[in-house]
């Protein structure tokens, strides 16, 4: 699905997801293409097109209010490196970068599986609404023999909580 929101540059191979609950709702937008989340707001996505509401032409477009937001940018590095690789950001991600293969949702959670770098590593993330003000980014990477680098979000408003948590090898 395309989604634009005001005059920002529209996500091409976008994946909504609802988050948080029947009572609170949230709307989260990933970016397939770049593996990376780029928004997420306290309404639904206003869904146009042929299959929604019959008009040809126009992207889909994000309502209400902006509560995260990321650059259109990568969210993984490739061998160390930021750089885009495609010549066009429009175009896939090669899949020895990086490669969506699904989303899977279980009641009200959601998880989004891809891979990344050479190795094909498998990254399951399960984005979460705790409440209005706190979003919350469950990955799981096992460990490999790649360095690899995420951009969990690049929001300048947003307050980065580090938890105290052991994390183990898999």
């Amino acid at each position: 699905q395309v989604v634009s929101y005001k005059d920002e540059a529209a996500v091409i191979r976008g994946k909504a997801i609802l988050l948080g609950s029947k009572d609170k709702p949230f709307m989260a937008y990933y970016d397939a293409g770049s593996m990376n989340l780029r928004y997420v707001t306290d309404k639904r996505i206003k869904f146009h097109g042929t299959p929604w509401d019959g008009r040809h032409g126009g992207n889909s477009e994000i309502d209400g209010n902006i509560i995260f937001t990321s650059s259109p940018s990568l969210a993984w590095a490739y061998k160390g490196n930021w750089q885009d690789p495609r010549e066009n950001d429009y175009a896939p991600l090669a899949k020895n970068y990086a490669h969506f293969k699904g989303s899977y949702r279980f009641d009200d959670k959601v998880i989004l599986s891809y891979s990344v770098g050479e190795q094909k590593t498998l990254v399951h993330e399960m984005p979460e609404m705790l409440n209005p003000d706190t979003l919350v980014r469950h990955f799981t990477i096992p460990a490999n023999k790649e360095e690899m680098w995420l951009k969990v979000i690049d929001d300048k408003a947003v307050k980065l909580i580090k938890f105290a948590k052991k994390y183990k090898k898999f």
